[in-house]
């Protein structure tokens, strides 16, 4: 019995905590298609090094052109179990606030946002397309 649970914590020691995608994979225009606050959809970013900035959004918008949307975006390791995507970063919320986020990426050309901090808040849910 010993055995097997020393096999099986070896096994999840030795766990892969490499992220599997780098920054590399951001770089470039976003569209946001749809969200849990429908007057940002259609927002347009760029994301440069590990900034986001808006380069277009509605008239109704809380984000004006040029604004930083995403800060200190880093990759890591996936862990849905904690709620944890290929990438973590601060997102400005509505109120002019950063909060925590993380990204989950579903192909090479769309990618989920979800905050770690209100996750049920207007822009809670995010989801985005390559532009």
């Amino acid at each position: 019995m010993y055995r097997y649970l020393i096999v099986l914590l070896w096994f999840v020691s030795c766990r892969n905590n490499t992220p599997d995608y780098s920054l590399d994979y951001l770089q470039g225009t976003w569209l946001r298609y749809e969200s849990t606050d429908s007057r940002e959809d259609s927002m347009v970013i760029e994301v440069i090094e590990d900034t986001a900035f808006v380069l277009s959004s509605s008239a109704q918008s809380d984000f004006p052109i040029g604004s930083v949307k995403w800060l200190s975006i880093n990759p890591v390791a996936r862990d849905a179990q904690n709620e944890q995507g290929d990438f973590v970063l601060q997102d400005l919320s509505g109120s002019g606030v950063f909060f925590n986020a993380t990204l989950f990426i579903q192909n090479d050309s769309v990618f989920n946002l979800n905050s770690l901090d209100f996750p049920s808040a207007p822009g809670g849910k995010q989801s985005w397309i390559r532009n």
